[in-house]
């Protein structure tokens, strides 16, 4: 494993001397391209970026999803700067520019301090040479928050519980949510879309699902890193239960595009849509996340009571 790492280490170290990394810009959407039916349930809070109330939007019956009870945003901190990093995903990172977005300007301006220049490929072999040496130490990631802000998203909310589908490594030497005791968290460890319905997924799903069936737990914000991926499987899966319309939860999940998240859109929606549930039984993307709820362990009685706390008579 060291030999192997070494090796690795001097290809970097080789390919500093040639490689010219720039930071690109994150590609999204121009915000005035907002479909209006959605530019009501996208919020601002400081510091947060993809955020958004998960009500506003119909279901098929006509009911409609309430506001006020479920967000979805980025996570309230930033990353762990991660040890376990492998030299081959630093280069990935790198090259797509995420150390800074993972880990915040402070994290990225002590890698770049340590060598003391601007070249990010030599960052990147220098922080690949800790890691391999065990020099390295794991950091909290830093708050994306202020006194300022955390207290006006607590007063305009009124959170009770933070969802936070980060992986361990990410959240590492976390104990609480950034927003303070007042608000519940719950570290469970996400996946994407197309993983949903995975061991993994379930696991995730069936975790979430309990803490969403209990009415003392709301108002309820969940995320991950970028609130992008991970966010929107739940998010997905929680339409799906309400029986929100299969377009409206695509264009949820496409809304991240017009975030610092980067663009989805709604071919890849469909493609991890048909990879989870190709084979699960009904006809509509809302039949086959209901079969999979029931599949995890979950009764219709459990689906009644979640439409019961989400749901209002419509217009």
């Amino acid at each position: 494993m060291m030999e192997k790492k070494v090796c690795a280490l001097a290809v970097l170290a080789a390919l500093s001397a040639a490689w010219a990394f720039e930071v690109p810009p994150v590609k999204q959407w121009p915000k005035e391209k907002i479909p209006p039916a959605h530019a009501g349930r996208i919020l601002h809070w400081e510091g947060i970026d993809n955020v958004r109330d998960l009500g506003g939007v119909k279901t098929h019956d006509g009911r409609l999803v309430k506001r006020g009870l479920v967000y979805r945003s980025q996570a309230f901190n930033f990353n762990a700067v991660c040890s376990w990093m492998s030299v081959e995903r630093m280069e990935s990172k790198l090259r797509g520019g995420q150390f800074r977005y993972d880990f915040g300007e402070a994290c990225m301006q002590r890698m770049l301090a340590r060598i003391g220049t601007n070249d990010l490929s030599k960052s990147c072999a220098m922080i690949a040479a800790e890691v391999a040496s065990g020099t390295n130490k794991w950091e909290k990631g830093p708050s994306r928050l202020t006194p300022e802000s955390r207290a006006k998203i607590l007063r305009e909310t009124g959170l009770r519980t933070e969802i936070d589908l980060r992986s361990m490594p990410e959240t590492w030497g976390m104990d609480g949510s950034p927003l303070g005791p007042m608000v519940a968290w719950h570290n469970i460890p996400g996946v994407s879309l197309g993983e949903l319905t995975s061991g993994s997924g379930r696991l995730m799903f069936k975790k979430c699902f309990r803490i969403f069936l209990d009415e003392k737990n709301y108002p309820i914000d969940f995320h991950c890193i970028a609130g992008a991926d991970r966010t929107g499987a739940l998010a997905a899966a929680l339409y799906g239960l309400l029986g929100v319309p299969e377009d409206v939860i695509r264009g949820d999940y496409t809304l991240t595009s017009f975030s610092t998240s980067g663009i989805r859109t709604a071919k890849a929606f469909d493609h991890m849509a048909k990879k989870a549930f190709k084979s699960k039984p009904g006809t509509s993307f809302n039949e086959k996340i209901e079969a999979f709820a029931l599949e995890c362990g979950f009764t219709q009685s459990d689906i009644e009571h979640f439409r019961e706390i989400m749901l209002e008579k419509g217009e």
